[in-house]
């Protein structure tokens, strides 16, 4: 059974009009090129392995996270995978992960 978020999400994957707003790294068209960059962020390296929504009551289907696999895996918070649902896969299943607002995030 869908939750209302899941639901929220699919429209807005249905909605043509959004495409428009948000052209670049959207829901419906998320820049998967960005998979397999470096990234930066506070002194830290890290790979892009997960471009797109995340599953949380709180966020708007509109938000963009990006899933990092850290070089450091002390800088990580889980494997990949936030409340049941698997963004990405890291490396032996450290916790070296973590999903980050892509505005946040130096590519």
């Amino acid at each position: 059974m869908e939750t209302k978020n899941q639901e929220i999400i699919a429209e807005t994957l249905l909605n043509p009009e959004i495409n428009l707003q948000f052209p670049k790294i959207h829901p419906s068209n998320p820049d998967q090129s960005l998979i397999g960059l470096r990234v930066e962020l506070n002194d830290q390296i890290g790979i892009v392995k997960y471009v797109g929504p995340v599953h949380k009551e709180k966020m708007k289907p509109t938000d963009i996270f990006l899933g990092i696999e850290w070089e450091d895996p002390s800088r990580g918070k889980h494997n990949g995978t936030v409340d049941g649902y698997e963004y990405f896969k890291t490396t032996d299943n450290l916790p070296s992960g973590s999903l980050l607002r892509a505005t946040n995030v130096n590519i």
